[in-house]
């Protein structure tokens, strides 16, 4: 294919590793400020074998650009030695967007991370399933996808949250198209466990 541009990415990551040591980096927004500051992690696999990451935006405290693509590089630093040999050595990454509000709507985290995919970790995202993303992130995601790396932008997928909002396909044939029933039954119970959770701290 692009024999140049992948010699220029692989050689870009190797200089962004040299100069920035991912390798020793923590979160420190979870390690000195609060535990529940993000809520990223690895959860499993798809049924090629390629890691799965959940997030839930709502439930991350922490909105500071800087301390999120910290955290998300912390993430992705931990997987490298669970991912799967080529070419299943990626990661698909579920997004739960439950109370996605104003104040997730900085440009500056959603790009952080996505800078991450695209210029730190070539060919790592083999996929990104966004759950239940509102109307009032349309806006937000064109203007960083206009600026992200459009190989990684053609990865996303859009559903509908378990509770059916949200835009996108139904949720259902999508999640079985990557995973098996218990990691599928999983995630959704966890994404409406944590719905059940909003609906308690809102009594």
């Amino acid at each position: 294919g692009h024999l140049g541009k992948a010699t220029k990415r692989l050689a870009d990551t190797l200089r962004w590793r040299r100069d920035v040591l991912p390798e020793t980096k923590m979160c420190g927004a979870c390690l000195h400020v609060d535990l529940r500051s993000h809520y990223m992690q690895h959860v499993g696999f798809d049924k090629r074998g390629r890691a799965l990451v959940f997030s839930d935006i709502g439930l991350a405290r922490d909105k500071a650009p800087s301390t999120n693509a910290e955290h998300c590089m912390q993430v992705l630093e931990l997987l490298e030695p669970s991912l799967a040999p080529f070419p299943n050595d990626q990661y698909i990454w579920v997004v739960d967007f439950k109370h996605f509000s104003m104040a997730d709507m900085n440009p500056s985290v959603a790009g952080a991370c996505l800078s991450l995919f695209g210029r730190s970790y070539p060919e790592r995202l083999g996929g990104m399933i966004m759950v239940g993303a509102p109307m009032l992130f349309n806006g937000l995601y064109r203007a960083v996808a206009a600026f992200a790396d459009p190989v990684t932008v053609k990865k996303v997928r859009f559903v509908t949250g378990p509770d059916g909002r949200g835009g996108g396909k139904p949720i259902g044939p999508v999640l079985a198209e990557f995973f098996d029933e218990e990691t599928a039954a999983w995630l959704i119970a966890e994404m409406t466990e944590n719905r059940r959770r909003w609906k308690d701290l809102a009594r």
